[in-house]
């Protein structure tokens, strides 16, 4: 693994638990078992690295989500099962990866800019398959905009589900 990787895999195991304000450049340094002098050297700021983090996980998840909307495509008939197919797959997706979840929660609070950049990167490298894949038809997107709209419907669904999943636990604990 390269120093970069450790970093980032570190990175995102602290702004998961402390936030972008309090995920501190020490904490990462430790966590990776690298100087915070080398994170400086691949890394010009925390900013830069919590883009980067921010960027990565929204690449992960696109392309979990454009391979499910392929899968999709295919295989559903009805538009009905379609949309539950998605909206379950993606309540796993972000159930199964927390971090990813509480990172993008707290790039949301923190203003949306390192989101953006991310949802730019996958229009770039995945623009075609996004398209192809049905993905924004699945989520009722625009097609002009369809990434975008995307994220706004699974932010709404994750939300959602574990709002749901928050009322039944509580409701049966």
């Amino acid at each position: 693994m390269t120093s970069r990787e450790k970093i980032l895999q570190a990175a995102v195991s602290v702004f998961a638990a402390k936030g972008r304000y309090g995920g501190h450049m020490e904490l990462i340094a430790d966590k990776a078992s690298i100087n915070k002098a080398m994170i400086y050297y691949i890394f010009r700021s925390k900013d830069e690295l919590y883009k980067d983090v921010v960027v990565g996980i929204i690449e992960d998840l696109a392309r979990e989500m454009i391979g499910q909307g392929e899968l999709l495509s295919k295989g559903c008939a009805d538009p009905e099962d379609a949309v539950s197919s998605m909206t379950e797959f993606l309540f796993f997706l972000f159930a199964d990866n927390a971090e990813y979840t509480s990172i993008l929660m707290d790039a949301i609070g923190n203003g949306m800019d390192e989101i953006r950049c991310g949802l730019d990167e996958c229009r770039r490298a995945y623009g075609d398959r996004i398209e192809k894949s049905g993905i924004g038809n699945l989520l009722g997107g625009d097609p002009e905009n369809t990434i975008d709209t995307d994220f706004a419907s699974i932010v709404g669904m994750v939300f959602s589900c574990f709002a749901a999943k928050a009322a039944v636990s509580g409701r049966d604990g």
